[in-house]
């Protein structure tokens, strides 16, 4: 279970970087997506870091 919160650590801060990047530099229709896209990617770093902490977090 480590390697998934390694993973989704990983997948979550790249995404989230580079949708805070999207949000801020995009046009008008694509920044609102981008920007609902965000904090989502934070929330699956957040799950990766506690998934890596505590390996039991997501069931087995």
């Amino acid at each position: 279970m480590r390697l998934v919160g390694i993973l989704a650590l990983a997948v979550g801060a790249a995404g989230a970087a580079y949708a805070i990047h999207a949000a801020l530099t995009a046009r008008r229709p694509t920044d609102l997506a981008w920007a609902l896209v965000a904090p989502l990617a934070i929330g699956l770093a957040v799950i990766g870091v506690v998934t890596t902490v505590f390996p039991g977090f997501l069931g087995t």
